[in-house]
């Protein structure tokens, strides 16, 4: 855990980090958090995370590029490279922090 501001490994911290500090990320993960607690859910589960990820991080152009406020990166990727279907990332981390984040 060293190294990776206490997350398990810095792909998982990644995903958080750009959920968390990107408008149109962030917006699209408190619309999960919203749409999960309306259908009853406290949280999102970790088997939902890499489809819904995938389908924020996807937005991509002709090129199969993702391009908003000069934010470029592969579709499937985060912006710094990370594979969302890399093995590593630890979706249950992910799903236990954004259950704590406030609507």
């Amino acid at each position: 855990m060293s190294n990776n501001n206490g997350y398990a490994n810095y792909q998982t911290e990644s995903i958080l980090l750009w959920l968390g500090n990107d408008e149109y990320l962030y917006n699209r993960a408190m619309s999960w958090l919203r749409t999960g607690r309306a259908r009853g859910l406290s949280w999102i589960t970790a088997a939902a995370l890499p489809g819904l990820c995938i389908g924020a991080f996807g937005m991509a152009d002709a090129t199969g590029n993702f391009r908003r406020q000069g934010i470029k990166c592969k579709k499937g990727q985060t912006p710094d490279g990370v594979e969302l279907t890399d093995p590593a990332i630890d979706w249950q981390e992910i799903a236990d922090d954004l259950s704590t984040w406030e609507l």
